[in-house]
């Protein structure tokens, strides 16, 4: 990050600066300030001169997700099976980048049709994440579920980096007793949302 000083006086004379600010790591959001202290030193007077240089740091967050799109693929064997349950042919994996408490939302609002009766399940997170729903929970349109919440995905504040912080979940559908899953190929859409706090 640079900095400018422009039309620095000191003692009747005129300076700009640059300030370089580097290698600071990752720090969490907000405005920080620090003192800069300039000295003019003659044979007849010492002089001090304070400025305060302040910098704004924003907030960053992404999320993006491996296997993407989810395929939950029926079988000859399970297609007429009543009370079956069938889940995804890979685990997805939620990556989750933030340098500020986070949460992660399942939003369903462009879920479209069901076939059947949908479910999603964490399977596994990693150590960022400190608050996420182990239960199996129905999904249904135009809700948003809170999958996780969490702390800065990074390995050190101040000094350190974005550490690689994920969530694995499973989907899955299960199958009435008295129905049978139709031929076809079915599109189900939902979006994970990261927002800022933990509340």
């Amino acid at each position: 990050m640079l900095y400018s000083i422009s039309g620095l006086q000191i003692y009747g004379y005129t300076k700009n600066y640059n300030c370089i600010v580097k290698n600071i790591g990752v720090l969490p959001p907000g405005t920080y300030s620090t003192r800069l202290q300039f000295q003019t030193q003659t044979a007849f007077l010492n002089y001090n001169t304070v400025y305060n240089l302040s910098f704004t740091i924003s907030k960053t967050q992404d999320v993006s997700c491996i296997t993407n799109p989810v395929n939950i693929k029926l079988s000859p064997e399970n297609v007429f099976e009543a009370n079956t349950s069938i889940s995804n042919v890979t685990t997805p994996q939620i990556l989750i980048k933030s340098n500020d408490d986070w949460k992660l939302i399942l939003d369903t609002s462009n879920l479209g049709k069901l076939i059947g009766k949908y479910y999603f399940q964490i399977t596994g997170v990693s150590k960022n994440v400190t608050e996420y729903e182990t239960s199996e929970v129905e999904i249904l349109p135009n809700r948003q579920y809170v999958l996780a919440k969490g702390k800065p995905t990074v390995s050190e504040l101040i000094t350190g980096n974005y550490s690689n912080d994920f969530i694995n979940i499973k989907y899955f559908l299960k199958n009435a007793s008295d129905k049978y899953f139709k031929e076809g190929q079915f599109n189900n859409y939902v979006n994970y949302v990261i927002q800022s706090g933990s509340n």
